[in-house]
């Protein structure tokens, strides 16, 4: 398995941890990655790949980089994988050829790909193209659920194998104490803040709450601000007169400030207007916290239609206030049961040990027909 996100992202530590105990895995990652950094449960981790610690456009950044690439290529010609796969790529218009070409070669057999983003954020001109082609190499393509594999299949050519769907896990080195609902109730939007994200439908939101219920609730949103996205929410917050209980807070979130943020948070909210999947939410079900999402395809689904939370209509700023006075006004039973709703749904799907499972099988289907 080859991922250059960790250890910033524990998603393929997590899911080799589960496929550990069923198949030989080696784990190809970042060269700043050390086994004790996160219990990764796999054969041989090889911390090979080289990320821009010089800065993204330094050139002995790129040197590394490429040194990395020959590493990686030297490692799958000596040891014949019955199966390779791909997680995250670094510089996809590098790498996707460089798989092709070992596939087309022969020293990759079967290549399986994960596709996180059916549309990649901040997708160049040319990338959409050079996805699809890439996916017609592939043996394997995965994604996280129904939306993203009816999406993906409408673009896919007949060349490119069709999508298996294995849920995200759960994070499983979340600590999750008993959520009781607190008083005033905390609100907590976190991730990186892009358009797409409603964060300012949020805001109106709040600020549509009489004076009873501002004092009952406090709204914290915090995470890097994207590029891309020139609305500055700390000012808007102010502009709606909501800084007394909303709190905004841009920039990077540190990881035991991540925990801090989700212990002390009573419902994480995600007022999307698009999107595939979110590992934002599946972080709230491991820290065991209902969602209060908008009723968008992803999340209708991987709320099981609301089960976990209550959701609202999706770009609506009166729907999103009036679900956030009734889960401030929700009885201690109420909130419990939405508690043991995202339990149960972590154990019903959301957990790595049954995403191994899906995965092994979609392996030995290409192996053995």
């Amino acid at each position: 398995m080859i991922d250059h996100m960790l250890p910033g992202n524990s998603y393929s530590a997590e899911l080799c941890m589960a496929l550990g105990s069923k198949a030989r895995v080696f784990l190809a990652t970042s060269h700043d990655m050390k086994s004790s950094d996160l219990e990764v449960k796999c054969e041989r981790l090889y911390p090979i790949l080289f990320n821009t610690s010089h800065g993204n456009r330094s050139v002995l950044s790129y040197i590394e980089y490429l040194i990395g690439l020959v590493r990686l290529t030297v490692n799958i010609a000596l040891n014949s994988y019955d199966v390779v796969h791909i997680q995250t790529f670094k510089k996809y218009a590098i790498e996707m050829p460089l798989y092709a070409a070992l596939k087309k070669i022969g020293l990759i057999g079967t290549m399986a790909f994960t596709v996180h983003n059916v549309v990649q954020h901040e997708a160049q001109a040319g990338e959409a193209e050079a996805y699809g082609r890439f996916y017609e190499k592939c043996d394997v393509l995965v994604v996280h659920n129904g939306l993203s594999k009816a999406e993906l299949e409408q673009s896919l050519s007949s060349k490119a194998p069709a999508a298996t769907i294995m849920p995200h896990g759960c994070y499983s080195k979340r600590p999750a104490k008993k959520a009781e609902k607190r008083d005033p109730v905390c609100f907590l939007s976190l991730g990186v803040m892009r358009k797409n994200k409603g964060i300012d439908i949020l805001l109106q939101a709040a600020a549509l709450l009489e004076p009873s219920y501002r004092k009952r609730c406090r709204i914290v949103i915090a995470g890097a601000k994207d590029k891309n996205n020139s609305t500055d929410y700390l000012e808007l917050s102010r502009q709606l007169s909501v800084e007394s209980f909303v709190l905004v807070r841009p920039g990077f979130v540190e990881e035991n400030d991540l925990e801090n943020l989700h212990q002390e948070a009573d419902y994480c909210v995600f007022p999307y207007l698009n999107i595939y999947g979110s590992g934002a939410l599946l972080m709230a079900y491991s820290y065991k916290k209902p969602v209060i999402a908008s009723d968008i395809p992803a999340f209708v689904e991987e709320t099981d239609s609301g089960r976990t939370g209550y959701l609202f209509r999706s770009g609506d700023v009166g729907s999103l206030a009036e679900v956030i006075r009734k889960s401030i006004n929700a009885c201690d039973d109420e909130y419990e049961n939405r508690v043991k709703a995202v339990e149960e749904l972590r154990l019903e799907k959301y957990n790595w040990d049954k995403s191994s499972d899906i995965l092994i099988d979609s392996y030995k289907k290409v192996l053995f027909r």
